[in-house]
């Protein structure tokens, strides 16, 4: 038996053409399988990197949003914080105001136990007054 020289054409999208010598025809057959197996090995491989240009995608949009949200995030404390500075101030103005109410007040309670002592005084002094006028007795005298 000779053996006989035959050319197997190996294509591939996007790479030229090879030509294989092969020897014998069983070879050709299991050369060919190979050649599917690897073909097939390949194409899952290229939907594999498919999968992961869509997943890093998918991650690279996840993170935009989430970038998004911490650029809100800190538009908003920035927002508080402006308004709890505001705050803080009017409550410092507020709490010198009651202090100064506070001071007011305790004047207003000074004098106002200063007249009531005055007044119970002329108070006392216009019933043993009245007392001298008016007898034990119930009549002048």
């Amino acid at each position: 038996m000779a053996a006989q020289v035959q050319a197997v054409r190996v294509t591939r999208p996007g790479v030229p053409e090879v030509r294989l010598p092969v020897t014998m025809g069983g070879e050709l057959e299991e050369i060919r399988q190979q050649l599917a197996a690897l073909t097939a090995r390949v194409d899952r491989n290229e939907g594999l990197r498919a999968m992961m240009d869509w997943d890093l995608a998918d991650i690279k949009q996840r993170m935009d949003a989430q970038d998004l949200l911490l650029q809100a995030l800190h538009v908003a404390q920035s927002n508080h914080t402006q308004r709890l500075t505001r705050i803080e101030e009017t409550l410092g103005r507020v709490d010198a105001t009651l202090t100064g109410v506070e001071a007011a007040l305790s004047g207003v309670e000074a004098a106002l136990s200063r007249v009531d002592a005055d007044f119970r005084g002329k108070l006392d002094t216009l019933v043993a007054m009245l007392d001298r006028l008016v007898s034990p007795s119930g009549s002048p005298g």
